[in-house]
Formats: structure tokens, C-alpha cells, sequence
């Protein structure tokens, strides 16, 4: 604990047979952590000197603080400040225990000593441990009392002890993904090197001080009397039932010999190189811990100092109930004079096709043991309170790194709509991207300028690359110009504020709708149209006001309306008919009844339809990777059925994924795995759908792109 503020404090007392007694007193006021419920504040010395000879003093020693006094209490008393005198014979300790007189008051009652042949003795008072979550951006203060029972008065003086700052700063490239691939599990069980090696999804969060030997074992003197050096609890939830995670068994710190990495924060990938005796930042995995992060024991010792350097390559799982766990590392070796950091790496484990969605996981990241408890108890010491850690990124000096994520919104500024009071929803499209490594995670919001709820946002969160669907309400509207700002919200990545402008006119007056034709919403050539998937109505006048689309009776809902093109939803209730009467009313006038043709597969890939892995549109200058997968997204599946596909002249049986695509209602997803034998070249891609006791039929062919691994 380095002092990093000393104070010169000087009180007089004049001793009961007319000497001068006074004692000069000395304190530190360490850099302690803000987090911290049971930190140990800086010790205090007092030289006292001017009184009789050999002269027995008694009486109450009251130690007072500026926040709640939390060292351990057992029975009433407290057990672990210690108050020391030294007469010249050498220190011995106070020959009575400190009361808790209040929360923020210790007593130790009938204190007695003996002064020095020369009236002198010497007063030590250490470990005092304060709640430094109380201080709200301030210092701890420290008032001591002695009233001595021979002395003529009492003696006080008041000490800055401590001075909290954040100690945890941290930062991670993102969350673990599960989705419908999966992630695998090594061949090698046990090794941190083969499940990073073998492909098993990771996610790194980077632990960094605040402030120097703010990261300390329990061997360091700001340790004294803890149960513990400093420790870390990683929380996780948010898992699917089959998922697997493993956290490390010993990280080295950046400033080891060789740093635990997984490769993807700048380092290479390596288990980690720790060389005995040095001052590098060592963590160790604790097991048997409870949820609070205290008791257990570390699965590693420090090694002795001059037995080298030792290698460390194991990874241990976390256990997961209902999809919740928590993993505790404490702090075995640290440099009390440099800033360190460490990265924690967690690793997923999950059978591809457990999921049918992909969706983020959550982890908390604090200091432990975590406490409620804002008194002085029985509890673990040290003790924490559980806090989200500011970004690293400034003190490390790496924010603009490519292993970070990067938001990236581009749009007109601002989006503008013209619509008519009362009309029909508009949308428009709002781009996300991140244009840097790891996982962007974002959430969507609005904020109106006048009247509310005029836009709807679909979806409102999302990760990495995605396209918010911005449709705009304007029922309930009078004519005018309204105004509104979305924000997208990537957290400690950054945010972005899109204004919206809506210019609402006076209604027109439309002639009836007239009906054209019905397609497949993909493919204008397939004029079948297919229960659960989308369709197009192509016609003209469909911006009237209050608009009502029915089949066979059944309403249709409308999924985007523009004045000579409905895209609609089929209602399920079409499933096993053959034909359908389509009928469009406006403002109470019907249109004449139009007969459509309906199917229980008419499949067909929408226009930019086939994606690689990576999410780009697969292209000439975008092929697919042998060996890799497409995700093809399509409507005119059945609904219950079997969905297959065909890549070149393969037929793929069993896909990856074949169901709803994620937030895109009358969207089918179906992942087709691409044989790895395939050479570079241009060739088709088809989806097929076949329903019991029919037939199977495919989609239109789509050109597509492969390249030889």
C-alpha cells in the first residue's frame, strides 16, 4: 500500500503534575478503493513524550471515522485493530479489545500503559478498515480522543486516512454469441490452447487497475488480517440449456513473461509464462467459492522465488444452473508500483442446431467477495460492492484498436417522411455496421420533439451488422412537421443520434384500390402464394386511407404499403387451399373480389437472399469459402414440412438451420453447409420445401459463388 499523502498532526495535553505532555502524531492516507467496503485505511503513530517518569496512564482511547467502521466483529467487540505501545522495551499490544460504540465509532475502554524511564512512549494504531463507499468522491477522515484518568485533559486530533479511487477499469471486444452453428468442443479436454485453437467461441474481458497496487495478494500489507488477496467474480447468464463454458486456471498478466491470450486483444495466442519471483500480475482460478465471491481456495500458490519459469496451459468448466454461473479469480502475485492488467478469457462449448436463434450472453464483472452489509461484521474481508468497471481503454491507450468494436451509422440527415394525416405506415431503413473486431451490441430508442409514438423501430436491438426497419405511424396526426432523434446506444463503444422529421399533409382524396395480381413476394414469376410466408399485391391506389386486406374472410396483415405494391402476410389459415378470394376495402368501398392461387410450397430466395458466414452478401468479389455455410433466407416454405436444399448438383437433407429467420416475420432462414471439396467457380443455390405425402419442390436457381479452401 504506497503512501501517497503524508500529514504532520500535533496535539499538547498537560500532564496532571504540571509537566508538559504532548505527542506528535504522525498518519498516512493511502490510495484505497472506491469499491470497497473493508478498506484498510492508513495507519497512525504517535510520539509521546513530557510526562513523569515511569508514569501509568489509563484511560479511553476512541477512534472515530468519517464513514462507517467495518472491521470484523465478534461478539461486540472488534477483533482486529491493533493498538500498540512501545515504551522502549518494545511494542505490546493494547491490554483490552475495541468496542463498537457506533457505526462509525470504536472504543478501546481502560487502555493502560506505562511511560518510559524518560515520560515518553510511543502509540501505534493499525488496520482500521472503513466502508470507502461512503465517501461519495471525498476522503476518509480519522478523529482519535484519549481521555486519560491522570491527565489533566483531553487530547484529539483528526487525520486524512484515505483516499478512494475507482480500482477496477475493464473492457472486452464482446459478449458470447450462441447461435444455430454452434460452437465445438477440442479434441483435448482440459487445454486453454485447444479449445482457442479448435474454434470454440471466446470472449476476452480485460481487468485492468486503477491505480497502482490496487490489484494486490494477500500477502500485501493492505491485506493484513484478510482472508484473501484481491478477487474478481465473473457472472454469467444468459445460457441455453447444452451450452458449456471454461474459464482458465491461471492467468499471467500482460506484464508476465508470456501473457495469457487468446489471440483476439492484440497478443498471441499462449496459456501463459510466469517466471518465479518476479513482480508480474499471476491470477488463480478459486474453487469452492460461494456466489458472493468469498471463501474457497486457489487452485495456485505463487511459485517460490528462483525456481524459473512456469508454463500454464488448463482451462476448468464453469457450472451452469439454468443457464447461470459464476467463475473467481484472486490475485496471487502483482507489482505494488505499476499499473497491470490481465485478460480473462471464457469459453463456449455449444452442439450446432441446440438454438434456433442467435442471441448475446450476459457477464458481470466485479471485485469480490461482493457485500451488502455497509457495517462492520463477521463477513469476508476483503469486501466489495458490485460495480460496473469504467473502460480501460484510455489508461491502456489503446480506444481505437481493431480488436474493439466500432459503430458506424450512416444515413441522410435527418431521415425525412412526407405522409398523409391518417395514411398508411412508411418505412424507411436505417443501416448498422460495426467496423471493428469482436461484437457490437446496440439498442435502439426514440426520443420525441412534440407529439410521441409516431415511430416504430423493428428491431430495437441487435449485434454487429443489421438494418433498423423505421416505419412511421401517422395515424392520429394533424397536418404538420413533427420531429424526433434515434439513438443508437453501444454503450462504452459509443452512441449515435439519427434526427427523423415528419411532414404530415392533408389527407387526399383516392380512388378505390384495383388489384393487378399476386405473386410470391420474392419471385414476381411465382403467382402461388403460400400460408405463414409473404406475398405482394401489385395494383394500384393501396395508399387510401384505412386500408383492409382479407383472403377467404381472414384479415391480412400489412407488412409495408405503397401506393401500386401491398407486401402482405398470408394467414396460416390458407393451409391446405387451393385458391383464396382476395378483397381490399377502402374508406367502407370494396374492391370486386379477386381469386388467388395458393400452394403448400411455392418457395423462392428473396433478392440479396444468400449470405456468407460473415454476413456479407455473397457475391463475385464476396464468394463463400468451401467447407463454410450459406444462410439463405426465403418465403414460400410450408409451415409444417420438411425444408432441404441443393448447393451446385448436392442435395443437403439435413440444414444447419431451417426455420423462422430471427425478427423477419414471413421469413425463412435455412443454413446449408457447403461441401469443402468445392473448387472456385460460379454455380446455383436452390431451397426446396415438401409437405407429408407431396412433392418436393425447389426455388427458382440463384447464382452463387464459391472459392477452393
Amino acid at each position: 500500500m504506497p503512501i501517497r499523502v503524508a500529514f504532520l498532526m500535533v496535539c499538547a495535553v498537560t500532564a496532571a503534575l504540571g509537566q508538559g505532555f504532548q505527542c506528535i502524531a504522525l498518519s498516512s492516507s493511502p490510495i484505497v478503493h472506491a469499491e470497497g467496503v473493508t478498506e484498510r485505511v492508513g495507519d497512525i503513530t504517535m510520539n509521546c513524550s513530557g510526562g513523569q517518569p515511569n508514569q501509568p496512564v489509563t484511560g479511553n482511547l476512541n477512534i472515530f471515522l468519517s464513514v462507517n467502521l467495518t472491521n470484523r466483529l465478534t461478539a461486540g467487540a472488534v477483533t482486529d485493530i491493533v493498538v500498540s505501545i512501545d515504551n522502549g522495551a518494545g511494542p505490546v499490544n493494547a491490554n483490552v479489545p475495541a468496542v463498537l460504540a457506533a457505526n462509525n465509532q470504536a472504543v478501546f475502554n481502560g487502555l493502560s500503559f506505562t511511560l518510559s524511564s524518560q515520560g515518553s512512549a510511543v502509540i501505534r494504531i493499525q488496520n482500521v478498515r472503513a466502508n470507502a463507499t461512503q465517501t461519495r468522491g471525498g476522503s476518509i477522515q480519522m478523529q482519535l480522543a484519549f481521555n486519560g484518568s491522570n491527565l489533566s485533559s483531553v487530547f484529539t486530533s483528526q487525520f486524512t486516512v484515505g483516499i478512494p479511487l475507482a480500482s477496477l477499469l475493464g473492457s472486452s471486444p464482446g459478449r458470447l454469441i450462441c447461435s444455430s452453428a454452434g460452437s465445438p468442443y477440442p479434441s483435448y479436454d482440459g487445454s486453454f490452447v485447444a479449445l482457442a485453437a479448435g474454434g470454440a467461441s471466446v470472449s476476452t474481458f480485460r481487468v485492468t487497475e486503477g491505480f497502482a497496487s490496487s490489484f494486490s495478494p494477500k500477502s500485501d500489507q493492505a491485506n493484513f488480517q484478510a482472508d484473501s488477496g484481491v478477487r474478481f467474480i465473473f457472472k454469467y447468464s444468459g445460457f441455453p440449456a447444452g451450452a458449456r463454458i471454461y474459464v482458465p486456471d491461471v492467468v499471467v498478466g500482460t506484464d508476465g513473461t508470456v501473457p495469457t491470450s487468446a489471440g483476439d486483444m492484440g497478443l498471441p495466442l499462449n496459456g501463459g509464462v510466469f517466471t518465479a519471483g518476479s513482480s508480474a500480475l499471476l491470477l488463480s482460478r478459486v474453487l469452492g467459492s460461494d456466489s458472493s465471491g468469498a471463501g474457497g481456495f486457489p487452485t495456485l500458490i505463487a511459485p517460490p522465488p528462483g525456481t524459473g519459469a512456469y508454463s500454464y496451459d488448463t482451462a476448468r468448466e464453469v457450472s451452469l444452473d439454468n443457464g447461470t454461473g459464476f467463475a473467481v479469480f484472486e490475485v496471487i502475485s502483482a507489482d505494488q508500483f505499476s499499473l497491470q492488467n490481465a485478460q480473462i478469457q471464457t469459453f463456449l462449448t455449444l452442439p450446432a442446431g441446440t438454438v434456433g436463434s442467435t442471441f448475446q450472453t450476459q457477464l458481470d464483472v466485479s471485485l469480490a467477495a461482493l457485500s451488502s452489509s455497509a457495517t462492520a461484521s463477521n463477513g469476508a474481508v476483503p469486501r466489495f460492492i458490485q460495480t460496473t468497471p469504467a473502460n480501460d481503454c484510455v489508461a491502456i491507450g489503446d480506444c481505437g484498436a481493431p480488436y474493439f468494436p466500432a459503430l458506424n451509422v450512416t444515413v441522410p440527415n435527418p431521415l425525412k417522411f412526407s405522409v398523409n394525416a391518417g395514411g398508411g405506415s412508411q418505412p424507411l431503413y436505417l443501416p448498422i455496421t460495426n467496423a471493428g473486431g469482436g461484437v457490437l451490441f446496440w439498442t435502439a430508442s426514440v426520443t420525441y420533439a412534440e407529439v410521441s409514438g409516431w415511430l416504430q423501430l423493428d428491431p430495437a436491438s441487435g449485434f454487429n451488422n443489421s438494418t433498423i426497419r423505421v416505419n412511421v405511424l401517422p395515424a392520429g396526426l394533424s397536418p404538420g412537421i413533427y420531429n424526433a432523434s434515434i439513438r443508437i446506444n453501444a454503450g462504452v463503444i459509443g452512441t449515435a443520434v439519427v434526427p427523423v422529421q415528419i411532414n404530415v399533409s392533408a389527407t387526399p382524396v383516392l380512388p378505390a384500390p384495383t388489384i393487378r395480381s399476386v405473386t410470391n413476394a420474392a419471385n414476381a414469376s411465382i403467382t402461388a402464394i403460400v400460408a405463414g410466408s409473404r406475398a405482394a399485391i401489385n395494383g394500384d391506389s393501396f395508399n387510401a386511407q384505412n386500408l383492409l386486406v382479407a383472403l377467404d374472410g381472414n384479415p391480412v396483415a400489412i407488412l409495408e404499403q405503397q401506393r401500386t405494391r401491398l407486401l402482405i402476410l398470408v394467414p396460416g389459415a390458407l393451409a391446405g387451399k387451393s385458391t383464396a378470394v382476395l378483397t381490399i376495402s377502402a374508406a367502407g368501398t370494396q374492391t370486386a373480389s379477386f381469386v388467388v392461387n395458393v400452394a403448400d410450397v411455392a418457395p423462392a430466395i428473396l433478392p440479396g437472399g444468400v449470405l456468407n458466414l460473415d454476413y456479407s452478401v455473397n457475391s463475385a468479389n464476396a464468394p463463400a469459402i468451401a467447407g463454410s455455410a450459406f444462410q439463405v433466407f426465403a418465403t414460400g416454405l410450408p409451415l409444417n414440412g420438411t425444408i432441404t436444399g441443393r448447393v451446385h448438383d448436392i442435395d443437403i437433407f439435413q440444414p444447419l438451420y431451417a426455420g423462422p429467420a430471427p425478427g423477419a416475420i414471413g421469413i425463412q432462414q435455412v443454413n446449408l453447409q457447403i461441401h469443402p471439396a468445392f473448387l472456385t467457380f460460379q454455380t446455383f443455390i436452390y431451397v426446396c420445401g415438401q409437405v407429408p405425402n407431396g412433392s418436393r419442390i425447389c426455388s427458382p436457381a440463384v447464382p452463387i459463388w464459391l472459392q477452393a479452401q
